[in-house]
């Protein structure tokens, strides 16, 4: 698969969130009309239009669902792969904050001059079942399975992940949401000097969607 680079992405309070992540973006060089798509995936009675109002050029806004997250951010990639976008931002509330990240395509790096900190090496959609096909999809993308070194997720489901990469460390459960757990697994990487970790998700009877990062 295509690299999909990791721009920036942190955490800031839910009370001034278009000034924090407007100054979140400039310090990574990152202008808000560079910006293609937001997806903003809000919590009940939210009302974020305030907030992207005027800042990007196109805001999507999604009620929060089980899933929907992590099935935006594999479109997100896949959208950037293929060109059709440059730059997209996923910003998705949980309680008083808001968790974003800034993804783009390997040709916008050059043209914008940016300097990505990680990407998204991989990704994949599994049967509800098919957790234990996941070491085959990596060697199949090139990767030994002692390479995976973090795991971030629901706590069920990763241990599970663990028969796999046994070797793997679970990243502390500190946020619910995916955006969240992205960026604390690509800040744990970048901490531990450690090159790759999966990001995994599930629903009930519902598929497995597994995100690989490499730092």
């Amino acid at each position: 698969m295509s690299d999909i680079f990791w721009v920036t992405g942190t955490t800031v309070e839910k009370t001034k969130p278009r000034l924090a992540v407007a100054e979140v973006l400039n310090a990574a060089g990152v202008q808000p009309s560079w910006v293609d798509q937001v997806h903003w995936i809000v919590e009940q009675d939210s009302q974020p239009e305030g907030v992207t109002t005027g800042l990007f050029p196109v805001v999507f806004h999604w009620p929060r669902q089980v899933l929907l997250t992590d099935f935006l951010l594999h479109d997100v990639c896949r959208s950037l792969m293929i060109r059709e976008q440059n730059l997209a931002l996923i910003a998705e509330e949980e309680g008083g904050l808001v968790h974003f990240t800034v993804l783009c395509s390997p040709q916008s790096v050059g043209r914008y001059n940016l300097l990505p900190h990680a990407h998204i090496a991989g990704w994949w959609t599994l049967p509800p079942t098919g957790l234990t096909t996941l070491p085959q999809k990596l060697e199949k993308s090139g990767y030994d399975l002692d390479c995976v070194q973090w795991l971030a997720g629901e706590l069920s489901l990763v241990e599970q992940a663990k028969l796999a990469f046994p070797e793997a460390r679970l990243v502390d459960q500190g946020f619910l949401s995916t955006i969240g757990r992205l960026n604390q697994l690509i800040h744990r990487l970048d901490k531990e000097k450690c090159s790759h970790g999966l990001l995994l998700a599930n629903s009930l009877a519902g598929p497995v969607l597994a995100t690989l990062v490499e730092r």
